[in-house]
């Protein structure tokens, strides 16, 4: 489970992409089971930290112009976004909770 955090993990962008598309079904509900054990997995595998520098690609809480960051930079950024944005999409309480001031 260490690749969501290892920003030098092979294939890290791939894995986020996966574990996202199982979060949220075709028709753009949140698959409540599938999130909750994601959360489940993280919380006894990892120690959450602080994963996207907030003050680095953001201001007033909106993204920054990210033409100055590095393909795979820029890549990954967005491949996390979407994954945590699927993990807490619809009524996933449990991840809402746990990333509110993570990132």
């Amino acid at each position: 489970m260490n690749i969501i955090w290892d920003d030098s993990a092979q294939h890290k962008k791939d894995y986020l992409r996966f574990l996202a598309s199982i979060c949220i079904t075709s028709d753009h509900k949140g698959i409540s089971i599938n999130q909750e054990n994601i959360y489940k997995l993280y919380k006894k595998y990892n120690q959450m930290k602080v994963v996207i520098d907030h003050e680095r690609y953001f201001v007033n809480y909106a993204l920054i112009n990210t033409n100055n960051l590095g393909n795979q930079e820029r890549e990954i950024l967005s491949e996390q976004l979407n994954f945590y944005g699927s993990l807490s999409y619809g009524r996933n309480f449990l991840w809402k909770n746990e990333l509110e001031g993570k990132i």
